[in-house]
């Protein structure tokens, strides 16, 4: 939990997780000023927009960590082991790096959803929120989740 709590303490991610909540107030503001009387709601935008985040989130992490990140090895190693045609990985971030590939298919599926539902069913709740926001909030949060598990690991 402690090394969950500090990959989220730093400043990258914290930039990463607060930018598409301005983003969505910056549209907000554009939304409901230039209302053109279309019959959308100011937040039908909201839902789609985290969803999208959330793929943006998991698209870096396809790539795998470079080694020297993970191994210590001194430079004439390395040079010895990249002239022998040797690439090392670490065979947990390789596993992870596929996860992320089929979460990002999951992913565009949620978001395509939460963009259906927003445009044709905008009135549709789930508890408090339209069904929209909670597909947006998944996807956000998850993807939230899988950068601080990439930066731990």
């Amino acid at each position: 939990m402690e090394r969950f709590l500090r990959a989220f303490g730093k400043p990258a991610i914290v930039l990463s997780c607060m930018f598409p909540f301005f983003m969505m107030f910056v549209e907000w503001l554009f939304k409901i000023t230039s209302q053109t009387g279309t019959g959308t709601g100011a937040i039908d935008f909201f839902g789609p927009s985290l969803a999208a985040a959330g793929v943006g989130f998991l698209v870096p992490l396809t790539t795998p960590k470079p080694i020297a990140a993970i191994v210590h090895l001194d430079a004439a190693q390395m040079k010895q082991l990249a002239d022998a045609g040797f690439t090392l990985r670490n065979k947990q971030d390789e596993v992870f790096c596929q996860f992320v590939w089929v979460a990002i298919l999951i992913f565009l599926g949620v978001w395509m959803g939460s963009l259906q539902i927003s445009a044709h069913y905008s009135g549709a709740m789930f508890l408090t929120l339209p069904l929209h926001i909670w597909l947006g909030l998944f996807n956000y949060f998850i993807g939230v989740i899988f950068t601080c598990i990439k930066e731990i690991t």
